[in-house]
């Protein structure tokens, strides 16, 4: 049974039975861009982790444009901020590192 499809996944044992458990919350949001195939590859890859995102498209927000430049110094995409760690582009080991 799944829990969440926000959480990690973990092994346990249960009634002497191995289940998945979701127990590491991640807050992660990714900025993107319409027709980013690196953005497309990251939601991707996020999504088969079994991690839930929230994803903004500074094509149509322009509030998320201006907070990915103000506040995360990037003018890239994807930028995904997991629990506060940015990561620019699509960098499989330090995604993986942090998730």
């Amino acid at each position: 049974q799944t829990i969440s499809m926000r959480f990690m996944h973990d092994i346990v044992n249960f009634n002497n039975q191995q289940e998945v458990i979701k127990i590491t919350a991640k807050n992660i949001v990714i900025y993107t861009q319409t027709d980013c195939s690196a953005c497309i590859n990251m939601k991707n890859f996020l999504s088969e982790k079994g991690l839930e995102f929230e994803e903004k498209n500074i094509n149509d927000d322009e509030s998320a444009y201006k907070e990915l430049i103000e506040k995360y110094n990037s003018r890239s995409t994807p930028t995904t901020i997991i629990d506060g760690e940015v990561v620019i582009g699509f960098d499989k080991d330090k995604l993986l590192s942090l998730i």
